[in-house]
Parts: structure tokens; sequence; C-alpha cells
């Protein structure tokens, strides 16, 4: 994977209507919401929320405790790591106002 690779990545994600990293699904329910009703075009309701960590598992991860097993995750991850921040930071943001500007608009317009 190459810088060209990571900037091509980036810009297939941006094609989609909204990619949601899981952990702002649990931090942000209502922002969650607003994109799906705004962005996705669904049916979502503002206190629709669901509880953290509904994703994992009982059992601990204890690889991470085995030396070097960390790096060498991370490295091999390095380009995902990256995309995945870009979504977060970014994307998550953009989402949120646009989907707030929809809401906006349609309150004026009375839909």
């Amino acid at each position: 994977v190459t810088e060209k690779d990571y900037e091509r990545a980036k810009e297939v994600v941006r094609r989609f209507h909204a990619l949601l990293p899981m952990e702002k699904v649990h931090r942000e329910p209502t922002s969650f919401a607003s994109i799906l009703r705004a962005l996705g075009g669904l049916d979502v309701s503002h206190d629709w929320s669901m509880g953290g960590n509904m994703h994992a598992t009982g059992t601990t991860l204890r690889v991470l405790e085995v030396p070097g097993v960390r790096e060498i995750l991370e490295e091999d991850n390095r380009w995902d790591m990256k995309l995945y921040r870009y979504l977060h930071d970014e994307l998550w943001e953009d989402y949120k106002w646009q989907a707030s500007a929809s809401e906006a608009r349609e309150a004026m317009l009375g839909i």
C-alpha cells in the first residue's frame, strides 16, 4: 500500500452517503440518528441509541500483551488506521454539518 493507494481510498469513502465509526454511534447517538435521517434517508428517531460495547465479547484480547505483537499489528495496519483517522476526524464532522444543514432546511420548509 502506498500514499497513492491511500488517497484513492479517501476518494472512494467520500462517495458513500456516510461511513460511521462504531464508537461514534455510542458516544453521539443523536448525531448518528441525524446523519442516518439526512444523508441516508432512513426513518430514525432522535433517541435511538445502543449501549456501549454491544459489539464486544467477554473475552479479553491478551495477544497484545505479547512483547512486539502490538508494534507488528500497528505496522501491518498503518494505512487502515490512517484511513480510519481520516474518517473519524474529518468525514464525521462533515457528515454532522451536512445533516444539521439538511434538518435546518427541512424545518424552514416545514417538512
